[in-house]
C-alpha cells in the first residue's frame, strides 16, 4: 500500500511540473527544467546511497528510515502551502501565446509525441534496467559488493551535470538531433565498456563505461524533459503531452529490470542482456531524432484541418 501510494506520488509530480514550469516560468524554461532535473537526480542519488548506512550503520533499522523520507515529504508540503493561497490569475505563458484559435491536440495520434513517448520510454527502460541490474552483474563477475555500490553511485552523479547541461542548450538550439547523437554515442560508450568488464572481468575501464552511462541517462532524461515543453505551444498541450508520455514511458521502464532478470535466467549470461540493451540505442536514436525535428505537435494538427 505504501509502495502504491509511492507511486501515485511521483506519478502526479512528475507529470504536473513540467506544465507548471512552462506555465510561471516561460522565458526561462530550459533554467528552471535543469534546476528541476538537477535537484531530483541529486536527491534521489542522496536517498539511494544514504539508506542503507542509515538503518545498518546507525543501527535504525529500515522504518525508521523510511521515516525520515516521510518527514521531508511533509516539509516539502508545509514549504508548497502558501501556494494555494494565491488566487488564480493569467499566467504569464497564457499572455505570451494569445491566439484567436489553438487547435486541440490529440496526442494519442501525434507522430512527434509518439516519438517522444517512445524516445522517453526506451531510454528509461535502458538506464533503470541497468541501474537496477549492474551491482550483480560486477558482482558476479568478481568485483566486491562494495565497489560495484561505488560504480553505481558514479553513473548516478555523472547523471547531474548532464540532465542540467542539456536543459540549457536544448532550448538554444534549432533542434536537438546533435543531443541525441551525442547520447547514444554515450550510450554506446557505456554499454560497450560493461560488455567488455563483463566478458573479461577486467575493471580498468568500468570507471569510464560508469561515467559514460551516468551522461547518457541524464542527458537523455533531461532532453525528454525538455521535449514536453519544447515540442508543445500551450500549458495544456505540455501537461497532456507529459502524462501521455510517462504513462507508456514509466510502463516501458518498470518492466524494463524483470525482462532483463529473466532474460540472464534463461540464457545464464549477462553479456546477452547487455547484446539487448545495446540494441536498444539504435531505437533511442531513431525516434530522438525524429522527435528532435524542428517542428511541434500541433503541426500535424494543423495539417489535418
Amino acid at each position: 500500500m505504501g509502495t502504491f501510494f509511492v507511486g501515485l506520488a511521483i506519478a502526479f509530480a512528475n507529470v504536473l511540473l513540467p506544465a507548471l514550469i512552462k506555465m510561471d516560468f516561460p522565458l526561462r524554461i530550459g533554467y528552471m527544467t535543469g534546476l528541476y532535473t538537477l535537484f531530483m537526480n541529486m536527491t534521489a542519488a542522496i536517498a539511494s546511497g544514504t539508506s542503507v548506512p542509515l538503518s545498518s550503520g546507525l543501527g535504525i533499522g529500515w522504518r525508521a528510515t523510511t521515516g525520515i523520507w516521510a518527514v521531508i515529504a511533509f516539509v516539502a508540503i508545509i514549504l508548497w502551502m502558501p501556494q494555494l493561497r494565491k488566487q488564480p490569475r493569467e499566467s504569464v505563458a497564457s499572455s505570451l501565446h494569445t491566439q484567436p484559435t489553438v487547435t486541440k491536440v490529440n496526442m494519442w495520434c501525434n507522430p512527434i509525441a509518439w516519438a517522444v513517448t517512445i524516445f522517453f520510454g526506451i531510454q528509461s527502460l535502458s538506464f533503470y534496467s541497468m541501474v537496477a541490474w549492474l551491482p550483480t552483474m560486477l558482482s558476479n563477475t568478481g568485483m566486491s559488493p562494495t565497489t560495484a555500490g561505488w560504480v553505481l553511485f558514479t553513473v548516478q552523479m555523472a547523471q547531474l551535470p548532464a540532465s542540467f547541461g542539456v536543459a540549457l542548450l536544448s532550448d538554444r538550439l534549432k533542434n536537438q538531433r546533435s543531443l541525441v547523437l551525442v547520447g547514444g554515442a554515450t550510450f554506446f560508450i557505456g554499454f560497450g565498456g560493461l560488455l567488455y568488464t563483463l566478458a573479461t572481468a577486467d575493471f580498468r575501464f568500468i570507471w569510464l563505461a560508469a561515467i559514460a552511462l551516468g551522461i547518457a541517462g541524464g542527458l537523455t532524461f533531461g532532453l525528454s524533459m525538455m521535449f514536453y515543453n519544447l515540442k508543445t505551444e500551450t500549458v495544456r498541450e505540455a501537461s497532456d503531452l507529459s502524462g501521455m508520455s510517462q504513462a507508456v514511458g514509466y510502463l516501458f521502464a518498470a518492466m524494463g529490470p524483470t525482462f532483463f532478470g529473466l532474460l540472464h535466467d534463461v540464457t545464464g549470461s549477462w553479456l546477452t542482456t547487455v547484446y539487448v540493451l545495446i540494441a536498444t540505442i539504435f531505437v533511442i536514436v531513431a525516434f530522438g531524432l525524429f522527435a528532435s525535428q524542428n517542428k511541434k505537435v500541433s503541426f500535424y494538427a494543423n495539417r489535418r484541418r
